[in-house]
This record gives structure tokens, C-alpha cells and sequence, in this order.
């Protein structure tokens, strides 16, 4: 009978907030429901970061009920764009909180989701949900959201308790796993257990009546919200997982709920480096012959199994003639710190700077790279050499010789990652080679004055 006294004393304001939009013009905030735009587009271009292999999108909702918000740091709002997602017009949510109890019942046909039905008992309304499969390119994912609502405060531990969920699945966890959870417990966000009462320092009131009403009063109709928080779970990497983003409103359709999730916020947590390695193109100089630049990495939690990078490498540098890096590095089970090394060669030859870029495959994390001339040759009084060492035969099977007037002290032989494989320091016209696998390699030749290269094709 409440609940019913209750719209009958709002209906008018219920449907005449609907389609209202933020009455200060001076702010661009705004919501944009998503009409028709494609689900996939949506999620790919408004959630999801552009690393994640987001596929096999779908949803169910209506129209009006999902949207992208943008500018809402406008107003202090700590989500400034995202998607909204909401068991009413989201178009509504935007409209100073003049009204206890806004909302409208889209439907009034119940709803049975297998996935809510899992957490929750009573009757569903007005349900939405997205849900896509994800590739994650590390050990954890996350995303940062705020739940809201018209139920606070007035149905806090009662029948009438919106529910919502992020319930992921996949590669070793037990069903579908909600990650909407309080902060270091294992207890579903919702109405009852965030509010005034339970879990106060997540939640934020936003009523009509309070002494000191919250900045959010004049711009965001809900009554209350939690603070933003984050969902996170423990996956593995290159794997294919499921998630689904949902909410409904509980035993009745009429007073709404949302979800305000940051925009392009879920994403695989990023490697750390120890220096600035981003896909934002950061720099490095290194110095021919100077000492191997070590760079180490560090998972967001530890590997519960092995976990391989690759790299590409792009640029007028070439590896294994300009430089020696690693086709891969591996997080080993129970670390959460990996390091590789890389070493620009010194080939005396007075070429300019050089660079390359090294990328890890599967983040797209890039490092560029700058070779300059090193010491040995910008002091050096003698003409450099114009060009690299030629190896005979090359490609070679069996053995291969250097110049005999190159005067050398030793050849090394090393793979492209950096090993050494053989030295030879004698005999430089029949080195054998019979027991090298297939491949190339680089060949460092030091002589008396200096330390030359070449690279060696084995067939």
C-alpha cells in the first residue's frame, strides 16, 4: 500500500521529468540514448578499450533505457563519460532531484533471468543487460562504475530492492561470478547493502530534504548513489571469457535504478614498466656498445601459470645487426616481475642516429627507440668502415669465412635474442657451422682496432 500511496502523490512528476534535460545551460553534460545504434559499436567504442578482442556482443534492453553520458565532470560527477545503463529512461536520470520517487514502468511483463535469479528472489521488471566475450592481454580485468537509484532511501532493506550485476565466466571460474562487489568483502553492491545504514562510506545521499543537499542534487534526479567503485576479477591471459553488465528493477517496475559505468574504462590492467612504456609511444636512447638497457615488468597479480610476451619490431634499425633484443619474455608461475634486455652493436660505422620500435604483441604496449654513434667511433681518427662485413657464402650450410684482410681476433657468433652460440679464434676461413639450426643470426668480428658486424643466413 506504500509503495502505491507513493505514486499516486508522484505521478505527475514521474512522466513530466521524463525527457527533461540539465536546466544549466552553461553545462554540456548530456545522455544520449543509443536509438540505433549498433549494441557491438556501442560497447566497442563507448566501454570496452581497443585491446580487449571484444566480440560476439548482444543484448536486451530498449532503446531508451541504454545510453552514453559525456561531461558529467561538469558537476563534480567522478564518472566524466561513459554508458549508462538503466530500468528506465536514462534520458530522465539527467534532471535536478525534484522528485522521491521518478521512474517508469517500460513493461509490466515479469521477467525470468537466470543469471539474476542466482542472487536474487522476487519478481523482475524492466530488465537490461549487454553482454559480449573478451580476450584479456593480462592476469586481471576492471572497470570503474557507480550504482544509483530511486529506491534510497525510502526501500533500503525491503521487497522492493533493485538489483543489478557484472557476472563474468570463463577459463577457471566456478559458474558466472558477480564482480560487482564492496570493496574487499565478497558482498554484492545493492540497495540493502550500501546505503545510509550498511556500508555508509560508499554511499552518497542526493535527497530532495537533506540539510546539506549533495552538489549532484541539481543536476542527477536519483536519490542516492554508491561512491565510484571498481569491479575487478583474476582471469588468464589470451584466454576467451563472458560477461554480462545487468540490472532490473525488483518485485515492481516503477521507481528506477542505473548503472553509470566509466567510459572505455573496461580493460585489461596494464603491465607496469619501470620506465615509461606505453602505447603512447614513449622514448628510449640507447648508445652503440654502451652496457645492455634493462627493462623490467610487473604483472597487476601474480602468474598462476606461465605467460609468454612477444615483440615485433618495426623501424630503419635493424635487429640483429643494429641491435640485439628478445623475440620474447615470460612471467613465470608465482612471479609478478619479468625483465628483458636489449643492446644496440657497434658497427664503426658513422650512419646517424637510428631507431626502431619495439612492441609487445599482444598489449601493443610500444617503445621507440633512438641508436646514436657510439663513443668508440666519434672519437675514432680512423676512416670508418662504409659498410657491413661480407661472409662467404651467406646463406651458408656447413661453414663460413671473414675477409682475410680484416685481421680478427675472434668471431662470435649470437642468436637475434642475444645469446652467444660459438666464438671461433683461429682458422677464419673454414669456421664450421654444421651443428647451427636453421635461421639467422648476427656475427660480431672484433680485429685489433675495432668491432665490426655482419649477419649470417644459415639454410
Amino acid at each position: 500500500m506504500k509503495r502505491f500511496l507513493h505514486l499516486l502523490v508522484f505521478t505527475g512528476l514521474i512522466f513530466t521529468g521524463v525527457y527533461a534535460q540539465n536546466p544549466d545551460t552553461t553545462s554540456s553534460a548530456i545522455i544520449t540514448k543509443i536509438d540505433s545504434t549498433p549494441v557491438s559499436d556501442f560497447v566497442k567504442t563507448s566501454l570496452a578499450s581497443v585491446k580487449q578482442g571484444i566480440s560476439n556482443v548482444s543484448g536486451h534492453f530498449s532503446p531508451a533505457s541504454v545510453g552514453h553520458f559525456e561531461h558529467f565532470d561538469d558537476f563534480g560527477f567522478a564518472l566524466s563519460d561513459g554508458i549508462i545503463i538503466s530500468t528506465g529512461l536514462v534520458e530522465a536520470a539527467l534532471h535536478p532531484n525534484d522528485t522521491q520517487g521518478a521512474g517508469i514502468q517500460l513493461s509490466n511483463q515479469e521477467i525470468h533471468d537466470n543469471t539474476l535469479n542466482q542472487v536474487t528472489i522476487g519478481k523482475l521488471f524492466d530488465v537490461s543487460f549487454i553482454e559480449f566475450d573478451f580476450i584479456p592481454s593480462t592476469n586481471m580485468i576492471d572497470f570503474n562504475y557507480i550504482f544509483a537509484s530511486e529506491e534510497y532511501p525510502e526501500y533500503v532493506n525491503s521487497m522492493f530492492n533493485d538489483i543489478f550485476g557484472f557476472f563474468i565466466s570463463g577459463p577457471g571460474i566456478v559458474g558466472e561470478q558477480n564482480i560487482a562487489l564492496i570493496p574487499q568483502s565478497s558482498y554484492a553492491v545493492s540497495i540493502n547493502t550500501v546505503n545510509h545504514l550498511t556500508s555508509p562510506e560508499y554511499y552518497v545521499s542526493n535527497l530532495l530534504y537533506d540539510t546539506m543537499p549533495h552538489p549532484f542534487f541539481n543536476f542527477l534526479q536519483y536519490d542516492g548513489m554508491t561512491v565510484p567503485l571498481t569491479a575487478e576479477a583474476r582471469v588468464t591471459p589470451f584466454e576467451t571469457y563472458h560477461i554480462k553488465l545487468i540490472i532490473a528493477d525488483l518485485s515492481d517496475g516503477l521507481w528506477d535504478s542505473a548503472v553509470f559505468i566509466k567510459g572505455n574504462s573496461f580493460e585489461s590492467k596494464p603491465l607496469v614498466f619501470d620506465f615509461n612504456f606505453t602505447e603512447d609511444n614513449y622514448e628510449k636512447v640507447i648508445y652503440e656498445d654502451s652496457t645492455l638497457l634493462k627493462i623490467s615488468a610487473t604483472l597487476p597479480a601474480p602468474a598462476q601459470a606461465d605467460i609468454t610476451y612477444h615483440f615485433s619490431y618495426a623501424g630503419e634499425a635493424q635487429l640483429g645487426v643494429d641491435y640485439i633484443a628478445p623475440e620474447s619474455f615470460t612471467f613465470f608461475a608465482g612471479d609478478t616481475t619479468a625483465s628483458f634486455k636489449i643492446k644496440a652493436l657497434g658497427d664503426q660505422i658513422t650512419e646517424g642516429d637510428e631507431s626502431f620500435m619495439l612492441i609487445i604483441d599482444e598489449t601493443q604496449d610500444t617503445l621507440n627507440i633512438t641508436i646514436k654513434e657510439s663513443s668508440i667511433v666519434l672519437g675514432n681518427h680512423h676512416a670508418p668502415i662504409t659498410e657491413m662485413v661480407q661472409l662467404t657464402p651467406n646463406p651458408a650450410n656447413d661453414v663460413f669465412a671473414i675477409p682475410n684482410d680484416l685481421k680478427a681476433k675472434s668471431v662470435t657468433i649470437y642468436s637475434l635474442a642475444g645469446k652467444q652460440i660459438k666464438q671461433f679464434n683461429d682458422n677464419f676461413n673454414t669456421m664450421d657451422i654444421s651443428d647451427l639450426p636453421k635461421g639467422l643470426y648476427s656475427i660480431r668480428i672484433q680485429t685489433l682496432s675495432n668491432t665490426l658486424v655482419s649477419k649470417l643466413k644459415v639454410d
